[in-house]
């Protein structure tokens, strides 16, 4: 999301000023997004495929738990999700 944010800054500022360096930025930072957004595609796959995290995302807290912990742990507040309503 970074990094995507960081690419309409540049496009922006370019759009603006003008400029071959901010131009250049521009094409830099696209490559460097195109580039995480294909890693992560593929890590997310492999996980779905294999079943267990072979290449690092990141996840912390909550998010790494809902994957590694016991079944139990992930319903505790499902209660409270969007979506989810009491029965009828």
């Amino acid at each position: 999301m970074v990094i995507g944010a960081a690419r309409f800054v540049v496009s922006g500022l370019y759009e603006l000023v003008g400029g071959t360096a901010l131009e250049h930025a521009g094409a830099i930072v696209g490559l460097v997004l195109a580039g995480v957004a294909l890693y992560s595609a593929l890590a997310t796959e492999v996980e779905d495929v294999q079943g267990e995290t072979k290449l690092p995302l990141g996840r912390r807290a909550l998010a790494a738990e809902a994957l590694s912990g016991p079944f139990e742990r992930q319903l505790e507040r499902i209660e409270h999700e969007a979506g989810v309503r009491q029965q009828l």
